[in-house]
């Protein structure tokens, strides 16, 4: 499986922080070090994925990696941080050794819970969404209901969609500011 974030659009959205759900094998992790993020924090709720990562990151002093679910941990991840984040919301059961869905919901509320109300928020996977599955719950994330979550924590927020490695207009963006003249996407 390759990782649907691009430098590309990685590069657009860009704050001092780096945070992801679901490393995986660390691709999003290591194209964030590849873009000059200062600080990168991602959770993973495989150990043995979680262990490998920590094998493969062990000598970048500004990665922080966690062990289990953005549910349980997110908050613990973002709570010393006074300034925008660039979020990567990309956990979700790939069926591998955890139980569990997609916390895109749960992600969100936690989000909200930081007095920060300018992060940016990238959501990977659009075109699941409402998709019947066997086990990873893509088909309870309604995209009306997601953006509708998001522009409780700023009005503001501006919605744009970009094309992943996986599709065109794969992944959702949320921003404040003035929209870049390369940014391509539809409200």
């Amino acid at each position: 499986m390759s990782l649907s974030l691009t430098k590309e659009v990685l590069m657009k959205y860009k704050n001092k922080y780096f945070i992801e759900t679901g490393t995986f094998t660390g691709g999003a992790v290591q194209l964030a070090l590849d873009c000059g993020f200062e600080f990168i924090r991602s959770i993973e709720s495989s150990e043995t994925l979680f262990v490998e990562c920590v094998k493969r990151f062990k000598d970048n002093s500004n990665v922080k990696l966690y062990l289990g679910t953005s549910q349980v941990r997110l908050l613990e991840m973002i709570f010393d941080i006074d300034q925008p984040i660039t979020f990567w919301l990309d956990g979700h059961n790939m069926g591998y050794d955890v139980e569990g869905g997609v916390p895109l919901y749960s992600e969100i509320y936690i989000i909200d819970c930081s007095p920060i109300r300018t992060h940016t928020i990238m959501i990977d996977d659009i075109r699941m969404f409402g998709k019947e599955d066997t086990n990873l719950g893509w088909k309870s994330i309604e995209l009306d209901k997601l953006i509708k979550l998001i522009k409780s924590i700023n009005p503001e927020y501006k919605i744009v969609f970009e094309d992943s490695n996986n599709g065109p207009k794969d992944i959702l963006v949320a921003y404040i500011g003035e929209a870049d003249e390369n940014i391509r996407g539809t409200e």
